[in-house]
């Protein structure tokens, strides 16, 4: 018997206020502007005005967008130029543009889970969903293992021994900034013959790259929207794989381009971020997230909130005093807790930083 169309809606009203009730409400309203410690501009490279001219340059030259797929007439000289320069970065042999990261993650991990049967993803707790997006879509056999444990990944590699495997891990996780134990993720993977997936969405252009890039049982994914200011995302790794990818990733086949003028932004940005000035703003960044309770090496600070609904009304009185912060619930949460989760933007005035820090005090429930 069929559902009449009304009753859907009846349903989705009902789902929605009961989300209202428990503070789980979401708005994609603009912020009427002011101090901004909720975007993921690390560098402030996105209004930088070296960044904004070369994109303005590339519109006039190319138009506004790549007009088709990579494959079919999307990639320009631009994309190529950028790839090249993504892997020297990385210290890879190649790399893979996409048009966001998460295409990149969804992409990669079922591309590769799908190379060998009964292949096993394993992911640190606290993956981005991204990620688990990618495993949803590989629709292979996985497992989680406990966030930040080496030991547990180590015991759930042991038990599956003998099996292909991939490890999941983000390198600065995206929801409280702490860092993955990299080495010791690689080390028990590579002791079991398993590759190691690191989402460096957040640490791109904030700390090094990971040490391990350039091996070949090592693979990277990252954003261009972060601390690049841009958009698009990208993977990185062996030759071998990026041919596989370019043959079979279906985010990467069926999607259309990056526009040209994002990528030639992103290459201008890329210049700044490898500077001795890029050098100047990280360590920057690095002092200010010092200056805040609970401080990472990163540029993602969380502040924990007694409730969603607390959490909601704190964000918003921040936002009322002209401070934007982002406000993290379930499901946004490896937890299920909620928080304000701050991002340090070096290219906000040191003056008005401090003053936001002092308002987000304030306003603290």
């Amino acid at each position: 018997m069929s559902v009449p169309y009304n009753d859907w809606l009846v349903r989705l009203t009902h789902k929605a206020r009961l989300r209202e009730r428990a503070g789980l409400r979401r708005s994609a309203a603009a912020f009427p502007g002011g101090i901004d410690l909720a975007g993921n501009d690390y560098l402030g490279l996105s209004s930088d005005p070296r960044v904004v001219e070369a994109f303005c340059a590339a519109a006039r030259r190319y138009g506004m967008g790549a007009k088709a797929s990579r494959l079919v007439r999307g990639t320009s000289d631009l994309h190529v130029r950028l790839e090249s320069r993504l892997a020297d970065w990385m210290g890879t042999a190649s790399s893979l543009v996409f048009s966001s990261g998460y295409l990149a993650n969804l992409g990669v991990i079922s591309a590769l889970a799908r190379t060998q049967p009964q292949c096993l993803l394993v992911l640190d707790a606290h993956c981005h969903a991204s990620m688990i997006d990618g495993v949803r879509l590989a629709r292979a056999e996985f497992e989680v293992f406990t966030h930040g444990s080496a030991a547990a990944l180590e015991s759930v590699l042991e038990k599956h021994a003998g099996r292909p495997m991939i490890v999941l891990t983000e390198s600065v996780f995206s929801v409280d900034g702490d860092l993955a134990p990299l080495w010791d993720y690689h080390d028990a993977a590579r002791r079991f013959g398993a590759l190691l997936m690191i989402d460096d969405a957040h640490g791109l252009g904030v700390v090094d790259p990971p040490a391990m890039a350039g091996q070949p049982d090592v693979i990277i994914t990252a954003t261009l929207s972060k601390a690049l200011g841009g958009a698009g995302g990208f993977v990185a790794g062996p030759d071998p794989l990026i041919r596989h990818l370019i043959d079979t990733c279906r985010t990467f086949i069926f999607d259309t381009a990056p526009p040209p003028a994002v990528v030639a932004g992103v290459l201008a940005a890329l210049d700044i971020a490898g500077s001795l000035e890029g050098d100047a703003l990280r360590a920057e960044l690095h002092e200010r997230a010092s200056m805040i309770e609970d401080g990472t090496p990163g540029g993602v600070v969380s502040l924990r909130a007694p409730s969603a609904v607390q959490a909601v009304e704190w964000a918003a009185a921040c936002r009322d005093k002209g401070v934007a912060v982002g406000c993290f619930r379930p499901p946004s949460t490896p937890d299920g807790t909620s928080r304000l989760r701050l991002t340090i933007n070096a290219g906000v005035p040191r003056a008005d930083f401090e003053h936001a820090l002092e308002v987000i005090a304030q306003c603290r429930p």
